[in-house]
């Protein structure tokens, strides 16, 4: 009886440059990855789009006066100089240019959201313009 060893050392040969390849692949890909995130500022996460759905009912106080809810929008950068623009739609869905402003590394911009451009027209359940647009 011959038996050859031709074939098992040919698969573990195979199995083992598979592994190289794999192993050479996947870490020239990370190695170029980092390579392409530090060579300046990524497009990534530089235009948003944001809706705006307020709790239902008023709010009352102890004395039974009716509060007014305000809510913000926070803006944070990881860069200086980031200068960032938010804008808001028409009822006809044009955009309405907004304010700018320049944030700098590690600093916040609160903007209040505007109850007449953001909010719903009630019942809801149909299509509005009503969104802000951030831009940096």
């Amino acid at each position: 009886m011959v038996t050859s060893f031709v074939p098992s050392s040919f698969h573990s040969v195979r199995a083992a440059v598979v592994a190289l390849v794999l192993i050479a692949g996947m870490t020239f890909g990370i190695h170029t990855n980092a390579i392409a995130q530090s060579t300046g500022i990524s497009s990534d996460g530089r235009d948003y789009y944001l809706g705006y759905m307020p709790a239902g009912g008023e709010a009352v106080s102890s004395d039974g006066g009716v509060q007014v809810r305000n809510a913000y929008i926070l803006i944070g950068s990881f860069t200086d100089n980031n200068t960032v623009t938010v804008s808001y739609f028409g009822d006809n869905g044009t955009e309405i240019g907004g304010s700018s402003h320049t944030i700098q590394h590690g600093r916040c911009w609160q903007v209040m959201v505007p109850s007449g451009m953001m909010t719903p027209d009630l019942p809801g359940e149909t299509p509005q313009f009503k969104a802000a647009h951030i831009v940096s």
